[in-house]
């Protein structure tokens, strides 16, 4: 058992290099909310969604390797009570599957805003920086070229 677990931390020593790689590619994805996308099971799969997945999954296996490290800080355990909060509404609201998808939906983004916060690392913003910057550039221009084409109709 201990063999196996210093091959998963070598392998988890080499997957830290590229944490920040991945948040880096989750921020710059972000802008690009539609494009591109696709729907498996009912569900809009968007890039963000795929790096955020990956992320998450990142953090679980690393828990899991260290025996459950971890601590929740109290804005995160007030996010998880807001979501219980969601979950104890669901049977008098008025469209249970649309409860479900939102309490769904919000339980990823806080899973996410917790994923990021124990991967993070100060020397990600550099990239992250230049990448947001970027994506940003290439949204305004697109949008730019959308007004002016409608403008000449």
């Amino acid at each position: 058992m201990r063999n196996i677990q210093i091959k998963l931390m070598s392998h988890f020593s080499n997957l830290n290099r590229n944490i920040g790689w991945l948040i880096t590619a989750l921020a710059f994805s972000l802008p690009f909310e539609r494009i591109p996308s696709f729907h498996a099971l009912g569900v809009s799969v968007r890039l963000p969604l795929i790096f955020g997945l990956l992320l998450v999954l990142v953090v679980i296996g690393k828990i899991a390797l260290f025996q459950g490290r971890f601590r929740l800080l109290i804005y995160e355990k007030i996010f998880l009570l807001f979501i219980l909060w969601q979950a104890l509404l669901i049977p008098s609201s008025i469209n249970v599957s649309r409860a479900i998808a939102v309490i769904i939906f919000t339980s990823f983004v806080v899973l996410l805003c917790i994923t990021i916060r124990v991967l993070w690392r100060n020397e990600y913003w550099v990239n992250i920086r230049k990448a947001i910057l970027i994506s940003a550039t290439i949204v305004a221009i697109f949008g730019l070229y959308q007004y002016i084409a409608n403008l000449f109709n």
